[in-house]
């Protein structure tokens, strides 16, 4: 009966053991595939960044552009980002798309979660749709995606006339 008891109290013990260099082991692990992931990271951010169609910028919680982080060609507001760095949103965009945007911008404040907004603007003559992404960064600071929706726009315009001429041809 003691054989017995010092057994299964070895066995208790192996057992314990075992789960502590599992834990260890994994923790070892899942630290090579983050330093794998950071070196990938590291090495292909700026050709991600550059590669992305959309806006992305840095703003204060005010709307002051910090920094575009993307690529020069995503810059749809007709001003050239060295000129616009350092501008208020407000100075930016027409009245009614800076009201969307800021809307968009306050709820993200107040939530500290991102969201998702939409405003239009005319870039060389042309009306064009656009949805802002906006997510808090830090205390001060937020991130801004800005992808042109035009064409996705249109499409369902489109759509959605099609099915109102055969609804009316039904």
């Amino acid at each position: 009966m003691v054989r017995e008891e010092q057994l299964l109290k070895r066995i208790q013990e192996l057992e314990t053991e075992n789960e502590k260099l599992r834990t260890q082991l994994n923790r070892r692990t899942s630290g090579a595939v983050d330093g794998a992931a950071e070196q990938t990271r590291a090495k292909y951010a700026d050709r991600i960044l550059d590669t992305l169609p959309d806006m992305m910028t840095v703003w204060t919680n005010s709307g002051v552009i910090t920094e575009l982080i993307s690529s020069e060609e995503t810059n749809h507001v007709g001003v050239p980002s060295e000129r616009f760095i350092g501008m208020n949103i407000r100075e930016l965009l027409p009245e009614e798309a800076y009201r969307n945007v800021r809307a968009n911008l306050d709820h993200v404040l107040e939530t500290k979660r991102g969201s998702t907004g939409r405003h239009d603007l005319t870039v060389d003559g042309e009306l064009r749709h656009y949805e802002n992404r906006i997510w808090p960064l830090d205390r001060d600071k937020v991130l801004c995606m800005c992808r042109d929706i035009t064409e996705a726009v249109r499409t369902q315009k489109a759509m959605n006339d099609a099915n109102k001429r055969m609804k009316l041809i039904e």
